[in-house]
C-alpha cells in the first residue's frame, strides 16, 4: 500500500498548476522507464517516506519540488481508496452525469499498459481499481496561489510548471490518483455552486 502527498494549486482565475513530466529518457529503452506514467502529467508531490507523517511528507515533496514557494492557507483532504475508491468515483461521475470514464480516459476494471508500471509491477496485471486500491493514504492539500511565486522558482522535479483552465485540465493524461483528486476537486466545487 502507498502513502502519498499532493498539491492542487489553483489561482484566483482559475487556472490550475500542474506538472509537466519528462517523457523522453534517452538513457532508458522502451518500455523500460523505472518510474510510473512516463510522460503523463501529474499534481505536484510524490512518495509519504516510513518515517514521515502526510504533512511532513508533504513538506518535504514541496521543498522538494518547488523550492522556496509557501502557501498561506491550505485545505485538507485524506484519501484511502482501498476504501473510498467507489464513493469518490461515484460522486464525481454523477457530477459529470455518467461521463467519468471519459474525462478519466480509463475505465477502472481496464488493464494499466505494462510501460506505464514502473520497474516495481511490470509484468503484473493489474488494472486502474487494482492501482487504487493500493493508495491507502493520500494526502491532498489544496490551495490559492498567484502564478507570479512561481517566476523565480526552480523546478527541483518535472520538466515544467503547466497552468491550465479546468476545461483542459480534465482532458490530461495523468497519473490515475491524482486525476481522480483533481476531477474530484472540480466535482467538488458544481456540487457547492
Amino acid at each position: 500500500m502507498s502513502r502519498e502527498a499532493s498539491l492542487i494549486a489553483k489561482t484566483n482565475s482559475e487556472l490550475y498548476l500542474v506538472q509537466a513530466r519528462d517523457v523522453i529518457k534517452p538513457q532508458f529503452n522502451r518500455g523500460e522507464y523505472p518510474f510510473i506514467f512516463p510522460g503523463a502529467c501529474s499534481l505536484f508531490g510524490g512518495t509519504i517516506e516510513d518515517h514521515e507523517s502526510g504533512e511532513e511528507g508533504f513538506r518535504r515533496e514541496m521543498s522538494e519540488e518547488l523550492p522556496g514557494l509557501t502557501f498561506p492557507s491550505l485545505e485538507y483532504r485524506l484519501y484511502d481508496f482501498n476504501t473510498q475508491l467507489n464513493q469518490v468515483y461515484g460522486r464525481i461521475n454523477d457530477a459529470y452525469h455518467g461521463n467519468l470514464p471519459a474525462f478519466l480516459g480509463f475505465g477502472l476494471n481496464d488493464l494499466i499498459p505494462q510501460e506505464a508500471l514502473g520497474k516495481t509491477n511490470r509484468g503484473k496485471k493489474l488494472t486502474y481499481r487494482d492501482w487504487l486500491a493500493g493508495v491507502q493514504e493520500y494526502h491532498l492539500y489544496v490551495g490559492d496561489i498567484k502564478q507570479e511565486d512561481l517566476n523565480d522558482i526552480k523546478l527541483g522535479e518535472g520538466s515544467r510548471i503547466l497552468w491550465l483552465p479546468e476545461e483542459a485540465a480534465r482532458a490530461l493524461v495523468m497519473v490515475p490518483q491524482d486525476k481522480l483528486a483533481l476531477l474530484d476537486e472540480f466535482a467538488m466545487k458544481k456540487y457547492q455552486s
